[in-house]
Parts: structure tokens; C-alpha cells; sequence
């Protein structure tokens, strides 16, 4: 089913103020939670710092997408906006998932290694490098990576936010504001154009197949692709 004009009109349902309270009620609480943690180490007396961060590196990213994915989920039900999003999986969308992801990953080398050579700034993702060098850490990221980001970070940027937008600013700047909110969300400077990319090629695939399901798919492979490369580096 396309978004015919019954889901166009419910898409003034889904309100920017509500979208971005949800998105700093995630920050806030990841943030409480990552806070509360370090200071429950330090009292129990936590033997030196790399233990110190470990820990509490493993809990950022993963609480955050949680946080995100159970908001979104909530605001989603509540509103019965499953139909505005697209929510729904089919032997074709996946399969159109996992081709926009293979060539969503291509994108990302291609991106990146201009903007490395034109800025003269390392695109490798360095400071994975270095948080995968902590068993704890290299777990949480790989299983947030493949399996929790892509569905709460496209189930909010995509489904919730650009749906928000769109209605008042039109299919191409929402597909920019959302893409530039998911890249500044993932707080790294060196890759925020790469990442607004991504986001801008993910709102485009949302936008084309009326559906959630392909975005977060491709989401996936080109984390799961990445997180290959990443480890096989390393």
C-alpha cells in the first residue's frame, strides 16, 4: 500500500515539537544512565580507568538507539501511525533493502575517501578502531550496529522525523534536515558529511517505496558491512 491521501493527511499528526522531545528525552536519559553508571564504578571502587571506560562506553550508543527505538514505538502505537510509516515487510522490499545497502555502503567509501583526500582529514573511523579494541565495547557496538540502530535510528530520523517535516517543508529539505539531525546525533564531527549523506540516501529510499522496512534494511547491510571491514582491519 502507498501513502495515499488518507496517510498524507495523518502525517499532520506526527508533530515536530513531539519528534524532537522524543529525541532529547533519549539524549537525556543515555546520558543519566552513562552518568549514574560511572559514578556506581567509581564508588564500588572500579580498579583503573580502562575498566572505568569500558564499561561505560558500552552502555552509550545501545542506551541511546534503546531509549530512541522505545519512544519512537510508543509515539508510533499511540498515534496508530503504523500505516503512515510504511510498517510492513514483504519478499520485495527487503530485497530492495539489501540492494540500496550495497550501494548505501559504496556511497559511504566513495564519500568518505573524497572528503579525505579533498579535506585532508582521516575517514577510517579511527576512534572505532580504538573503542573495538575493548572486548565489551567491540560487542555492543557490532550488535548495535547490525541489529538496534537501524531500526530505532530509521524508525525516528526517517519514519518520524522527515514524516514530521515533510508537510511543511517539502520532500527535499525534509530529506536534508532529517539527514542533518541523524548525522549530528551520531556526535562525530570528522564524518558528519558522510553521515548526511547516508541520511539523505536513506530518506530518499523511505520516500520511494512508501515503507520503513527497505531503509532499515539497507541500514543494516551497510552497518554490517562496515563493522566487517572494521574488524577485519583490526
Amino acid at each position: 500500500m502507498l501513502l495515499g491521501d488518507t496517510a498524507l493527511s495523518s502525517s499532520e499528526r506526527v508533530k515536530v515539537s513531539y519528534v524532537f522531545v522524543i529525541l532529547a528525552i533519549s539524549i537525556a536519559l543515555s546520558i543519566g544512565v552513562v552518568a549514574v553508571a560511572t559514578v556506581l564504578l567509581i564508588l564500588g571502587g572500579v580498579a583503573n580507568f580502562k575498566e572505568l571506560f569500558e564499561v561505560v562506553g558500552a552502555l552509550g550508543v545501545p542506551v541511546f538507539d534503546a531509549f530512541l527505538l522505545i519512544a519512537s514505538l510508543a509515539y508510533v502505537i499511540r498515534g496508530r501511525l503504523h500505516e503512515l510509516i510504511g510498517f510492513r515487510v514483504s519478499t520485495g522490499l527487503v530485497g530492495a533493502g539489501v540492494l540500496w545497502g550495497l550501494g548505501l555502503f559504496a556511497v559511504n567509501i566513495v564519500v568518505s575517501y573524497a572528503l579525505s583526500r579533498i579535506i585532508g582529514v582521516e575517514f577510517s573511523s579511527k576512534i572505532y578502531e580504538y573503542l573495538i579494541s575493548y572486548e565489551l565495547i567491540k560487542y555492543t557496538i557490532v550488535a548495535t550496529a547490525v541489529v538496534l540502530a537501524p531500526l530505532a535510528e530509521e524508525l525516528y530520523f526517517r519514519g518520524l522525523l522527515y514524516t514530521s517535516l515533510k508537510p511543511k517543508i517539502g520532500i527535499f529539505w525534509a530529506s536534508i534536515a532529517s539527514a542533518a539531525v541523524f548525522a549530528a546525533a551520531h556526535a562525530m564531527p570528522t564524518a558528519f558529511i558522510t553521515l548526511l549523506v547516508i541520511g539523505a540516501v536513506l530518506a530518499y529510499v523511505f520516500e520511494r517505496y512508501k515503507s520503513i522496512v527497505p531503509a532499515m534494511v539497507a541500514h543494516a547491510i551497510n552497518n554490517v558491512l562496515g563493522v566487517s571491514v572494521l574488524l577485519a582491519i583490526k
